[in-house]
């Protein structure tokens, strides 16, 4: 079972136990977590992994928490029943944190779903566990069109205690040329039957790529990485491959992997897979419906796995080479995200619904339209960059929440 560790503050002339004022919040506390109260004194014996709440049990606590602020974990949240002044307390504390510019939140029990809002901040301070430490593989300096997607690796670093690492293109195809037909003659067999048709593409296109594929995928390897971003197109340059097969097919096995070496779309894809346990499709904002508020989304990979059906095509710019013509059904909710900034500090979000249209061969071979909640006015007023996120089912408030707890902020 999860363990929730209540930092827990009440004052001296408090009568009774903690556990006998406070029997209904804790006990349907305990219908989610193991329940550990812990006086502010024993803080240092719990961790950055430890998930951990200031529990406000009476009044007059006020001084002993701004005290004790810089020990308490951040941002603040107070969690109380109203019992023994509690919200008066956290009332008093609440005002003197807006005073301060300092981030506090108040987690009132007497809300129906405030087992929900706990369960939330938990899945946030997981993902946010499991973020740190990642490694990213930056496979080729991003594309050159990418002119507003650039991300400064140290300040990454500090705030979402992520790893960039430059990995030269050489290295990838040094691996590819080590690699035969045979290693992924199976794969590809598998791959090809899978799909609906091949189009254009050639059975020695497909098991090019996968052997693309195998070369990343031992570059992966080699340095342990999280998540990968590639610049496809200096990789066609010399081999006339397109990656579009390989980077879905790692995407299929939970690694992110983007195209274009889109340094802000690979961070937001590692991000939110931790978060959701989703698999992003990033796409290419290629047409907008204002009157409809329609958005579409295009690119020439996606993970097979959350395709309805697809189909194996060549890649779009080129006209040569393997893409993924993946299909979504109408109907279909998703969500339409996007982290950017050079610190990755800000964010896009907004719920959708997938929705009929036609197949438009002046964009890249996968197309999605969604109807969007939000305006699709974002899209050419203040966009963040070009490349954007879809994932199946409607996260928005999770992500927004999640966003919101990092102090990030939200681009509309």
């Amino acid at each position: 079972m999860k363990t929730i560790h209540l930092i827990t503050f009440t004052s001296e002339t408090h009568k009774g136990t903690i556990t006998e004022k406070h029997t209904e919040l804790l006990d349907r506390l305990k219908n989610e977590y193991d329940v550990n109260l812990i006086n502010v004194r024993n803080i240092d014996r719990l961790t950055d992994k430890d998930f951990k709440i200031i529990f406000i049990a009476s009044g007059s606590v006020e001084h002993t928490i701004i005290n004790n602020y810089e020990h308490l974990p951040h941002p603040l949240f107070f969690l109380i029943d109203g019992y023994n002044n509690s919200l008066s307390a956290a009332m008093e504390l609440k005002a003197w944190a807006n005073s301060q510019s300092i981030k506090a939140n108040i987690l009132y029990a007497g809300d129906e779903d405030i087992i929900e809002q706990i369960n939330t901040l938990y899945r946030i301070h997981k993902s946010l566990n499991n973020i740190k430490g990642k490694k990213i593989g930056v496979i080729g300096t991003p594309s050159q069109w990418l002119v507003s997607s650039s991300v400064n690796y140290l300040l990454a670093q500090r705030r979402w205690g992520v790893e960039y690492i430059d990995i030269s293109t050489d290295e990838v195809i040094d691996e590819y040329k080590k690699t035969n037909n045979d290693e992924v003659g199976e794969l590809a067999a598998e791959t090809a039957a899978k799909a609906e048709m091949c189009i254009e593409a050639t059975p020695d296109d497909l098991l090019k790529d996968l052997r693309m594929y195998k070369a990343i995928k031992s570059v992966i390897e080699k340095y342990k990485l999280d998540a990968i971003t590639i610049n496809a197109y200096k990789i066609f340059e010399q081999i006339k491959t397109s990656c579009c097969v390989a980077l879905s097919i790692l995407n299929n096995e939970g690694i992110p992997a983007i195209s274009e070496g889109d340094l802000q779309s690979v961070f937001t894809a590692m991000a939110i897979k931790e978060l959701t346990g989703e698999t992003a499709f990033s796409g290419n904002v290629s047409q907008i419906v204002p009157d409809e508020n329609y958005v579409m989304l295009s690119g020439c990979t996606i993970s097979t796995d959350i395709t309805d059906r697809y189909i194996i095509r060549s890649h779009y710019e080129s006209g040569v080479s393997v893409a993924i013509q993946g299909t979504l059904e109408p109907g279909q909710e998703v969500t339409i995200v996007k982290c950017g900034g050079e610190s990755l500090d800000e964010y896009f979000v907004s719920k959708g619904e997938t929705v009929p249209f036609e197949q438009d061969e002046r964009f890249c071979r996968t197309q999605i339209m969604v109807k969007l909640k939000n305006p699709v006015s974002y899209f050419t007023s203040n966009p963040i960059g070009n490349h954007h996120l879809l994932i199946k089912n409607d996260y928005s408030k999770l992500i927004k929440c999640f966003f919101k707890y990092t102090n990030s902020k939200r681009v509309k």
